[in-house]
């Protein structure tokens, strides 16, 4: 190649390098979008379900204390609590769940910006990449 195609070459990889790397800066204010979306759901569901619990725990203990026998009491209380710390158990386990649904989206964008870069620096991008992406 000559001087001309190789300035033409580079000046045509410019462009479509930054029209692709503006693409996967959109893709990726998108995916962090997302994640502060479930950022805050997780945050509303831990409180709202934080105010719940008391709210029907006391309720509860209060009708119960007055309508239960001294001996059921006992067992109604502490089936009770187990029942809350199994509640609570359950949307602390939900968290992470939606905490990796969310990250995976941003991974893949950030991945894939690193294999254009690689693609425009003229090495190829990972193998790995490649069938995802066929997927």
């Amino acid at each position: 190649m000559n001087l001309k195609q190789e300035i033409n070459h580079f000046k045509t990889l410019i462009s479509q390098g930054s029209d692709l790397l503006l693409l996967r800066l959109r893709l990726l204010r998108l995916d962090l979008n997302e994640q502060l979306a479930s950022v805050i759901t997780i945050l509303a569901a831990v409180l709202v379900a934080v105010v719940l619990l008391l709210v029907g725990l006391i309720a509860l203990m209060f009708g119960l204390n007055t309508v239960l026998a001294h001996e059921v009491k006992i067992w109604v209380f502490f089936g009770t609590t187990v029942a809350c710390l199994l509640l609570a158990l359950a949307l602390l386990c939900w968290i992470p769940h939606l905490w990796r649904n969310s990250s995976s989206l941003m991974n893949d964008t950030l991945q894939a910006l690193q294999d254009d870069l690689r693609i425009l620096n003229g090495s190829a991008p990972q193998q790995e990449t490649i069938e995802h992406e066929k997927k």
